[in-house]
């Protein structure tokens, strides 16, 4: 009986990947607190705070995996997934909806702004809707839904809507219920 050893290589590259976040990326990248003090003296999250709860969560999920992929057993050798060309042409497809969704967060803002508001830019709409909102959604929304389209190989109106419902609840949680938090790439322009 053979260990799972993609399950239990996925789960060492969580690990890995949570402690590069944690040691490396967030001491390096971002010069707030976990928590932070506001000018009335209330406790706030920190800049550091959403970060490093995303670190804690790989790396819960990540042990998880590792667990249970030193639990499973497979019959034997044959029983092993390979790496195929239909696997890469998969992942390479995955990477492309990744990059549009990250893309279109970042460009559709501006981009509405540009047309909407000629005389002004983006950093001066910043804060006001529809500009702030507009690239969250879209790429928000190109990512969620292409990703459950592209796993269920068809697109539904259940998926429409489930992405649409998801994003308006994120946007309601981390800018008009934290508002202290920018929503990306908000915080980036």
């Amino acid at each position: 009986m053979l260990a799972r050893k993609w399950d239990i290589g996925i789960g060492i590259f969580g690990i890995l990947l949570a402690a590069l976040l944690l040691l490396v990326w967030i001491p390096a990248d971002i010069k707030g607190e976990f928590i932070s003090q506001t000018s009335g003296g209330r406790a706030a999250p920190g800049d550091a705070f959403y970060p490093t709860l995303l670190a804690a969560f790989i790396t819960v999920v990540a042990v998880i995996q590792l667990v249970l992929g030193l639990r499973r057993r497979s019959g034997d050798a044959t029983d092993t997934p390979r790496i195929t060309l239909s696997n890469l042409v998969y992942l390479l497809l995955l990477a492309g909806i990744l990059l549009v969704a990250y893309l279109l967060c970042y460009i559709a803002g501006p981009a509405l702004a540009e047309l909407l508001s000629p005389g002004a830019t983006y950093r001066e709409l910043i804060d006001t809707v529809p500009y702030k909102y507009f690239g969250f959604f879209l790429g928000g929304f190109v990512l969620t839904a292409g990703v459950i389209a592209f796993t269920e190989r068809e697109i539904r109106w259940r998926t429409v809507v489930v992405s649409a419902l998801l994003l308006a609840l994120l946007i309601l949680v981390f800018d008009v219920a934290l508002t202290n938090i920018q929503i990306p790439p908000n915080a980036e322009a």
